[in-house]
């Protein structure tokens, strides 16, 4: 038969004299140990579930009295700079900044226009020389096709290509012509259909047209009067001196002239 000791509650044989866990000599009371084991264990539960529930509670108040005592102290603050005067002033000084600050950003003046480094808009005459009247340079026109390799197109014609002036625009300029025609056989081109067989150089500077003003085709003899138009820039000339020259191949000799205002 075992029991347990009375001193330190562990398993003896009835029999035995002494303890085998704390050395003393047990008495036996086997009524004892299970009543103090059996209430040691449901208080001990019991006292940690309670720490772990009011530790809990203090923590959350801790954090809304964190989150909520700046807002009172802020709000306490503003109610006393209310009814002083030297925080009034305090109030009205900082309310005033952001309205000082807005009513004094100064406007934004527009940017000044950039002069471009070309001719201004303006026209400008194309004459031989100062000298020879103010004549506008004009030179022989002619084209002529066979029959047999042509694939549209065909035909001959003669006349007088004349160069006007110049008429400088925003997005580049135009050259006006006068063309005149004294024998016209079959449908010829006037110029290439895409112009690339004019060049027109000003300075030295080669432009191409992007346009023109003249039929593509010519059918009959007769003056014509219209334009070819350019979209880039006259460069301006440091002595004011512009030469120009057109040339369309197979067609025309250069003709020469010289730019002067109107």
């Amino acid at each position: 038969m075992k029991t347990l000791c009375t001193y330190c509650g562990a398993t003896v044989k009835a029999t035995s004299k002494f303890c085998g866990k704390c050395g003393r000599p047990p008495i036996i009371s086997p009524t004892i140990a299970p009543i103090v084991i059996s209430s040691v264990a449901p208080v001990r539960r019991q006292l940690s579930r309670t720490t772990f529930v009011v530790v809990g509670i203090l923590v959350v108040l801790l954090i809304v009295v964190a989150i909520l005592f700046p807002k009172v102290t802020q709000k306490a603050a503003l109610m006393r700079g209310i009814t002083s005067p030297e925080a009034s002033l305090s109030v009205e000084v900082l309310t005033a900044v952001p309205t000082q600050v807005l009513m004094t950003v100064p406007t934004l003046a527009p940017e000044p226009k950039k002069i471009a480094n070309s001719l201004p808009v303006s026209s400008y005459e194309i004459v031989i020389a100062v000298d020879n009247n103010g004549e506008h340079p004009d030179g022989e026109l002619s084209y002529s096709t066979s029959g047999i390799t042509c694939m549209g197109g065909c035909g001959v014609f003669k006349g007088i290509l004349e160069l006007r002036g110049i008429r400088v625009l925003d997005q580049g300029f135009v050259l006006d012509l006068n063309v005149t025609l004294s024998e016209v056989s079959g449908d010829p081109w006037l110029f290439s259909a895409d112009l690339k067989d004019i060049i027109l150089e000003i300075n030295g500077q080669m432009f191409m047209p992007k346009g023109s003003s003249f039929p593509t085709k010519v059918t009959s003899s007769g003056s014509m009067i219209g334009y070819l138009s350019f979209s880039e820039s006259i460069p301006i000339n440091a002595d004011g001196q512009y030469k120009v020259v057109l040339t369309i191949s197979n067609r025309l000799q250069p003709v020469e002239g010289w730019l002067i205002p109107k």
